[in-house]
C-alpha cells in the first residue's frame, strides 16, 4: 500500500496521508510526555515538564538562574512551601519530588567508620600516621557514594534556605517576591536569617583566602592559569556579595511591611475591643479619652501630609498660625 494513501479525518473533515497522520500523532505525544525544549540565557537546556518543577528550582541555585526558576513556577505542581525531609541513616534528603545528598552526611559516616577502625584494630599491630592517612582517605572515598550539592542541609529547610546555602541571591529575591516566609525554622531552630549570616561569613573567609592567594602571586611566580583562576574566584565572590546586598535590602523592606501590618492589626484589634466595651457600658470615661487620643494619633500617622493646624481650626480649638491662642468668650 502506498505511503501517500489519502484517508478521511473525522475531526476536521479533511484528507491527509498516513505519514502526515503519524507525524501529527507523534507531535501530540511529545507535547504530553516529552514537553517542549527550552534553553535559558545561562545555558541550561531541558524539557519543560510539570513533574520536573522541583528539579528546575534546585538547578536554578547552581548558576543563580532566575529564568529557570520562573519556568519552574509555571508548573501546576509548584509548591513554594515545600521543606526538606529525609536524610536519616545516610539516606538522601528530598524536597518536592527531588532527592540529593549533603557533604555532612559523607563526613559523618566516614568519622563513624574511622573511629570503628581504630577501636577494633589488633593491638599487636602498629600503624604510622602516614598509614593511618591512607586508611582514612580510602574510607572517605568509599563513604562518598553520591554527588553532594550542599555542605550542610537540615530537615525543615525551605527553598529559600537552600538558595542561601548556594549563594543564589537573585533566586532568593524571586522567592521573597513570591511570598515565601523567611522566618520558617528547621529542626535546629534556624531560620533564613541565621543561615544568611553563616553563608556571608563563609564568603568573607573565601574572600580573605583569595586575597592571600593574590598577594602570594605578587611575591612568587605562579602559572598563568592559576592566576586567572584566582581572578575569576575574586570576581565570583564580589558578585555574590553585591547580590547579597540587594537581597538584604529586599528582606528589610519585607520586614518593614510586616511590622506596619502587625501594628495596624494590633490597633484594629484594640479599637474593636474598645467598641465592644462601649456597647456593653463597661468603659470608664478616662480610658475612653486615652483611647480616643490614641486613635487620633494613629490616623495622623497614616496620613502622609497631615495639617494639624487645619485640623485644630476645623475643630474650633482656637489655634492660629504665628499667634498665641486666643480664648474667645462664648456669646
Amino acid at each position: 500500500m502506498p505511503i501517500n494513501f489519502k484517508v478521511n479525518d473525522p475531526d476536521n473533515n479533511s484528507t491527509q496521508t498516513i505519514k502526515e497522520r503519524e507525524i501529527n500523532e507523534r507531535e501530540v505525544y511529545r507535547g504530553i510526555v516529552l514537553g517542549s525544549m527550552f534553553i535559558t540565557k545561562k545555558g541550561y537546556r531541558a524539557n519543560k515538564l510539570d513533574g520536573l518543577w522541583s528539579r528546575f528550582v534546585f538547578d536554578s541555585f547552581v548558576e543563580d538562574d532566575t529564568e529557570l526558576y520562573d519556568i519552574a513556577t509555571t508548573s501546576v505542581l509548584f509548591d513554594i512551601e515545600s521543606t526538606v525531609q529525609g536524610g536519616h541513616g545516610g539516606s538522601p534528603f528530598y524536597i518536592g519530588n527531588f532527592s540529593f545528598h549533603a557533604v555532612e552526611q559523607f563526613e559523618h559516616q566516614a568519622k563513624v567508620l574511622q573511629d570503628a577502625e581504630r577501636k577494633n584494630l589488633n593491638p599487636a599491630l602498629f600503624l604510622t600516621p602516614g598509614e593511618w592517612k591512607i586508611i582514612d582517605d580510602e574510607i572517605k572515598r568509599v563513604c562518598k557514594y553520591g554527588s553532594s550539592a550542599f555542605d550542610d542541609v537540615t530537615c525543615g529547610d525551605t527553598f529559600l534556605s537552600l538558595a542561601i546555602r548556594r549563594s543564589a541571591f537573585n533566586v532568593c529575591c524571586r522567592l521573597i517576591r513570591d511570598r515565601i516566609d523567611p522566618l520558617i525554622v528547621n529542626v535546629k531552630e534556624e531560620d533564613s536569617i541565621h543561615i544568611l549570616k553563616g553563608q556571608l561569613a563563609k564568603l568573607v573567609v573565601r574572600l580573605r583566602a583569595s586575597k592571600d592567594s593574590r598577594l602570594r602571586s605578587t611575591l612568587e611566580r605562579i602559572a598563568q592559569a592559576e592566576l586567572k583562576e584566582i581572578i575569576k574566584n575574586d570576581e565570583w565572590i564580589l558578585q555574590k556579595l553585591r547580590n547579597s546586598v540587594d537581597f538584604i535590602l529586599l528582606l528589610t523592606s519585607e520586614f518593614q511591611k510586616r511590622l506596619v501590618l502587625i501594628d495596624t492589626l494590633k490597633r484594629e484589634k484594640k479599637l474593636n475591643d474598645l467598641r465592644k466595651e462601649v456597647r456593653q457600658g463597661r468603659l470608664q470615661p478616662r480610658y475612653f479619652l486615652i483611647a480616643l487620643f490614641d486613635f487620633i494619633l494613629w490616623v495622623a500617622s497614616l496620613m502622609e501630609k497631615f495639617d494639624f493646624r487645619l485640623f485644630c481650626n476645623k475643630c474650633k480649638l482656637g489655634f492660629s498660625r504665628g499667634k498665641n491662642v486666643e480664648h474667645r468668650p462664648r456669646k
